[in-house]
């Protein structure tokens, strides 16, 4: 246990706790579970030596790790948490950052009303402060929504927005995640080649940067392509690959969405 024998931590142990924090996001995409109990501990640390930055940022992970694995109320729990204090200390792009989290949250238990209006209230404080932090997030996340009420046109612009940005971080993960989003905006206006050349490169993308929650995502989505193209061949043998590999990474729902999925492709002898 760190202590604080009665005075102000020391930069070195409060040092400590962000560099937990901070470790644990090389494991979001790869043992969510070991996410989740670094920012418990995370979480523990920083209360006890009252250090509010590292309780936000901490309790914004373990949001994020809830939602994950679809602990919804949970998750909006600990955002909100994180969200009064970033307001408290006022942290603008924390603050931001934290609404896209309860954005998702919501976009994800089927409230797309009030996800929107996270992801709008998050892109005004970037706007108002200048902010850039959260910002790729509040794009992407607001181009998704557009995209499932069918603005498509809008939804691309959102992109676009996100892709410059991405592009500019020379953010690999991001750019790939942009993949996905314009594979389905491309099957959906019928450019199946482009549809098929963009998932494909996400999913490879992935694979190099040996992220396994990315590539179930990826494969996945490869497989609703070839299904909606109709090669069911390759439609199941990415739905396979899916389904294995998201059972080997504790991705529950995804795994029912996949099987369900695989149940209806039609049989090829």
């Amino acid at each position: 246990m760190l202590a604080t024998e009665g005075r102000s931590p020391s930069r070195f142990v409060w040092a400590l706790v962000e560099e937990l924090i901070r470790r644990s996001q090389e494991f979001l995409k790869k043992d969510i579970e070991r996410f989740r109990a670094m920012n418990y501990e995370a979480l523990a640390q920083a209360r006890q030596l009252s250090e509010r930055e590292c309780e936000a940022d901490a309790l914004r992970n373990i949001a994020i790790g809830e939602r994950y694995v679809r602990n919804f109320d949970l998750a909006r729990y600990y955002a909100l948490m994180a969200l009064n204090i970033e307001r408290e200390l006022g942290r603008s792009g924390a603050e931001a950052e934290t609404l896209c989290v309860l954005g998702r949250i919501s976009r994800e238990s089927g409230d797309s009303a009030h996800a929107e209006s996270y992801f709008l209230k998050a892109m005004e404080i970037l706007d108002r402060a200048g902010e850039s932090r959260g910002r790729t997030m509040a794009l992407t996340s607001l181009g998704g929504l557009a995209f499932d009420s069918g603005r498509i046109d809008e939804a691309l612009v959102f992109l676009q927005h996100a892709k410059a940005l991405y592009e500019a971080e020379e953010n690999e993960e991001g750019i790939a995640g942009l993949r996905i989003n314009y594979s389905l905006i491309y099957l959906e206006q019928g450019d199946h080649d482009r549809a098929i050349t963009e998932a494909i490169a996400a999913y490879r993308t992935f694979q190099r940067l040996d992220q396994p929650r990315n590539i179930v995502f990826s494969e996945a989505n490869l497989g609703k392509i070839m299904a909606r193209t109709g090669n069911a061949k390759a439609a199941r043998e990415y739905y396979e690959a899916a389904l294995l590999r998201a059972s080997e990474v504790h991705m529950d729902s995804l795994q029912l969405e996949i099987e369900n999925e695989l149940a209806a492709l039609p049989r090829v002898l």
